[in-house]
């Protein structure tokens, strides 16, 4: 079964400031073996950074753990069209995530991130 989740859609990102997801998601309901997709655009000239971040409630401080792998580092997006990348990624098994989308101090930028998870 693949489901689709929008995470962000059209939000815009300053230079040098980040945005992050409101609303956590439950991942109570995905298994060991459940397999993570990232379905990232971003357009308007700047370069961004994706992580998750966990908690163990969703009333919860969020954090992105030390070890934990970024879904992308720094994803260009050309001044005049979109950067598209579809990334998979492993995120440690926690009840509730949240996502967190930086851009790299280069330029105002417009993301959206769908989470594609195939279980």
């Amino acid at each position: 079964m693949i489901s689709k989740i929008s995470i962000f859609s059209g939000r815009a990102i300053t230079k040098n400031a980040s945005i992050v997801l409101a609303t956590p998601i439950n991942m109570g309901m995905h298994h060991s073996d459940t397999k993570y997709y990232a379905d990232i655009t971003a357009s308007g000239g700047g370069s961004i950074r994706m992580t998750y971040q966990v908690g163990m409630t969703p009333d919860d401080t969020f954090y992105t753990p030390v070890n934990a792998t970024s879904i992308c580092l720094a994803m260009l997006s050309p001044p005049t069209s979109a950067s598209r990348d579809y990334l998979s990624f492993t995120p440690y098994q926690a009840p509730w995530m949240t996502f967190k989308c930086k851009e790299n101090n280069a330029s105002p930028v417009v993301v959206d991130f769908n989470l594609i998870v195939s279980k």
